[in-house]
């Protein structure tokens, strides 16, 4: 009977659900950032959701204008002790609660080594959610410092063939870089090499701008973008050369290697970095298996 009165509530005044556990999120820690991971949502979604909720009941439940950090109003108080009534008796509408494991993992993995990364901590992590995010290699780094991260994929430049550094973490695989082109590109023959790549700073182009200072002609930048989706897409149109991995290699690609005049291009090492424990080599160690199928 209590759930279908508060259900009725909910519906005669327009709040959902939704509303409802963005609001507590955000009043509990005064953070957008907070609240957005511990809902498993982006911080856009988290602060939409939660404008709507006062629009809706018409009234400011946190000052904006206070600096960076949220600032409750006078009203948010009352508003939160009534919130939090309907969540506790109503258990359907609690809330969540469950434990968030976040792994940090790059663009380049491929949906089903991706899907297997995630079943397998998830066998492991039965009373937890495995949250997978996707983001670049320095984004990743810092957020495993600042505790966002419980764990997170990490590569490095294989510079002149050296050995995995233990550093770096575990060591799981190494990525081989390739050139490719939409047809066979004589260097001979052109008065400059037309290039595909990543923008400064990422990995791959640090791999490619070492290998183009060992060509002997001039080259431009004719497209430039931080997808490797996009970048091939690119070159299959035919706008230049680039470099992808060679497990991205399909039939509409022809590959480039020194018997056309192109540089060797270093590889990319890839580790699997979590906090030091016994646990992080056993999924080491079952993460190397996955990436060896």
């Amino acid at each position: 009977m209590v759930k279908t009165m508060e259900r009725t509530f909910l519906r005669k005044n327009g709040i959902t659900l939704e509303q409802l556990r963005c609001f507590v999120c955000v009043y509990e820690t005064l953070n957008i950032t907070g609240a957005a991971q511990k809902l498993s949502k982006t911080q856009s979604a988290v602060t939409i959701t939660l404008q709507k909720f006062e629009e809706t009941i018409g009234v400011e439940v946190f000052n904006r204008r206070a600096g960076r950090n949220l600032v409750r109003t006078g009203s948010a108080e009352n508003i939160y002790i009534k919130a939090i009534d309907i969540l506790k008796r109503v258990d359907s509408l609690r809330v969540p609660t469950d434990k968030i494991i976040r792994v940090g993992i790059p663009d380049d993995f491929t949906t089903q080594k991706t899907l297997q990364i995630k079943n397998y901590l998830a066998d492991v992590y039965t009373d937890a959610t495995v949250s997978l995010i996707v983001d670049k290699n320095e984004n990743h780094k810092r957020n495993y410092a600042n505790g966002n991260l419980e764990f997170y994929f990490h590569k490095k430049l294989k510079v002149n063939n050296e050995t995995p550094d233990a550093d770096c973490g575990q060591y799981l695989y190494t990525s081989k870089l390739i050139w490719v082109s939409c047809k066979c590109v004589n260097l001979e023959l052109i008065d400059y090499l037309p290039l595909v790549s990543f923008h400064e700073g990422c990995i791959p182009r640090v791999s490619l701008e070492h290998a183009l200072a060992m060509l002997q002609i001039p080259y431009k930048f004719t497209y430039e973008s931080f997808s490797w989706y996009q970048n091939i897409e690119a070159i299959k149109s035919g706008f230049g050369v680039g470099i992808i991995l060679d497990t991205m290699y399909d039939k509409d690609l022809t590959i480039l290697g020194l018997k056309e005049g192109f540089p060797t291009l270093w590889d990319i090492d890839i580790y699997f970095i979590g906090r030091p424990s016994p646990k992080v080599e056993d999924f080491a160690d079952r993460l190397k298996d996955i990436f060896a199928k």
